[in-house]
């Protein structure tokens, strides 16, 4: 116990020497403590040493087969399988999967194994993920915002964009007008698009930025193309 106290204390002020000694002190003393083999992972993890990430990754495994409700190491195996070149983001996908079988109600857990369906494109995963998480918290505007994403991606850009309209009006902001106004530019809905702007409350966000005054200046050509037109 004391060898844990001295190790933890030594990677708060990260002495890595003496924690390491400390947690390897740990382990021989008592090889079923998974606090230990936790701490020791983090030790390697902390060095930035490359040749240390295997022995991280044994570590945690070691931690979460002694004790699976371990929610710090399953955390940390998240991490390690991201930080991987190339990431293995299937792994991660299940590490998660643990984590929110620990924390069922943790938001981020979720939106983080939301975007990692997102990227690997499981959108059968990700639509139940996002249809329970909506009927959990209907008014939180990220969950319309990612389910909008995987909608572009299938090319179902109506489908997106009674999501989108749904995000800018549960939190009308600049970050929310980007993607609606792109939509909706491709759809060559311009005067809706000038509409939004001149409504939107993030007036100076959008004056400070390329991209939104790019598509407000489609819009307005676009316009006047229909006028000279019609």
């Amino acid at each position: 116990r004391l060898a844990l106290l001295r190790g933890l204390n030594a990677l708060g002020t990260k002495n890595l020497r003496v924690a390491e000694e400390s947690l390897e002190e740990a382990v021989r003393l008592d090889p079923n403590n998974a606090q230990a083999y936790l701490y020791r992972a983090r030790m390697h993890l902390m060095s930035g040493e490359e040749r240390r990430s295997d022995a991280a990754r044994a570590d945690l495994d070691k931690a979460i087969s002694l004790d699976g409700s371990l929610v710090s190491a399953h955390e940390m195996l998240v991490d390690w399988h991201l930080n991987q070149n190339p990431p293995n983001i299937s792994d991660a996908i299940g590490a998660l999967k643990s984590l929110i079988n620990l924390k069922p109600e943790n938001v981020s857990y979720k939106l983080r194994l939301a975007n990692l369906f997102l990227v690997r494109e499981n959108f059968n995963e990700l639509q139940d993920l996002l249809e329970n998480a909506i009927k959990s918290n209907p008014k939180l505007p990220i969950w319309y915002r990612l389910r909008a994403q995987m909608y572009l991606k299938q090319e179902k850009e109506r489908d997106a964009l009674v999501d989108l309209n749904r995000v800018y009006k549960m939190s009308p902001s600049a970050e929310a007008l980007a993607p609606l106004a792109q939509l909706l530019v491709k759809q060559k809905a311009y005067a809706q698009v000038l509409e939004l702007y001149q409504n939107c409350p993030d007036s100076d966000e959008i004056a400070e930025s390329g991209p939104l005054l790019a598509m407000q200046a489609a819009a307005l050509t676009g316009v006047g193309q229909e006028q000279e037109a019609g």
